[in-house]
């Protein structure tokens, strides 16, 4: 039986880049969590998440492997990962999670 998964818009907050036209949004999970970083990740992870924005986008990026759906990830510095989906003609970041928990299957949806 194939998982549909599904997003609230009300979970989401939106970043727009009107040079490049390409909508990241990040949910409240993956907002607090990047929120509660030092400083110096913080800038980290806003700048791999403005690599998003880029076509093609920039970083090092791998699909996960049987989740059904299209969740990608990001990885931000050596420490911290960067979970996404392709939803709407736009990027959504669903999680920010260091790098042993980000391939946990509660992380995957």
């Amino acid at each position: 039986m194939r998982k549909i998964h599904y997003l609230r818009i009300i979970d989401i907050l939106a970043i727009y880049d009107y040079n490049l036209g390409v909508e990241v949004k990040l949910t409240k999970q993956a907002q607090s969590y990047l929120d509660k970083l030092p400083k110096p990740d913080k800038v980290k992870i806003n700048n791999a998440i403005d690599g998003l924005k880029q076509e093609p986008p920039l970083g090092d990026i791998k699909q996960y492997k049987g989740t059904g759906y299209d969740t990608w990830r990001l990885k931000a510095t050596s420490k911290y990962r960067i979970i996404y989906e392709y939803y709407n003609n736009s990027i959504v970041v669903t999680h920010i999670a260091p790098r042993g928990q980000a391939y946990t299957k509660k992380t995957r949806g």
